[in-house]
């Protein structure tokens, strides 16, 4: 009766230590992929903002290239008026010819401001290099599996994602479950030592 009362606390023990050994590589598991779900929610994060300032940047460029139009159209008209010939030329009235040096300053200044339109250019190229980065994040963002995606918009839309402080206080809950655990494979590989040496 001793000997089976002894197999059977021998067999309770060989259970637990296989549970035990189970639970540390679940524990272990558990740390990977939650340390995976942080990396790809940061990642998906990134992307999200890269796309978000992308399209801002993409918006204020084609914003700034209407103005230059706007402003090129009117550049033109006025410059058209100062510089052109009307068509009907006609008869020219008796005192209604311009001082040359008062049509050199009005060429002059429409000129100047013809040449500000030379910044729309520049705002075009802007544009592209926005429109290039707001593709290459939705490239990347497009790269992550649906599963990702689908875990990094739940977490964004979870009260945790609300803001920096929130995040950083899931994150420590997070690591104090982690802690609580290992601190509990701790204390029951501790038992299970004492177990065997009983």
């Amino acid at each position: 009766e001793t000997a089976q009362r002894a197999r059977r606390a021998a067999d309770l023990l060989a259970g637990l230590a296989h549970r035990l050994r189970e639970r540390a590589s679940w524990q272990s598991r558990m740390r990977e992929l939650a340390d995976e779900a942080a990396e790809f929610e940061a990642r998906a994060e990134e992307c999200v903002d890269r796309a978000r300032a992308a399209d801002e940047d993409r918006r204020a460029a084609q914003r700034a290239a209407d103005d230059a139009r706007r402003t090129a159209r009117a550049l033109r008209a006025e410059r058209a008026e100062i510089a052109g010939v009307p068509d009907d030329l006609g008869e020219a009235p008796e005192g209604a010819s311009a001082s040359l040096p008062a049509l050199r300053e009005a060429y002059r200044a429409a000129s100047q401001l013809y040449e500000k339109v030379g910044v729309g250019a520049d705002l075009r190229a802007e544009q592209a290099r926005a429109e290039g980065d707001e593709s290459a994040a939705l490239a990347e963002l497009n790269r992550l599996t649906n599963k990702v995606r689908t875990r990094a918009e739940a977490l964004l839309e979870s009260p945790d994602a609300a803001d920096g402080p929130s995040r950083q206080a899931a994150a420590s809950r997070a690591e104090s479950l982690v802690h609580m655990l290992e601190t509990r494979a701790s204390a029951a590989s501790e038992q299970l030592g004492r177990l065997r040496g009983e």
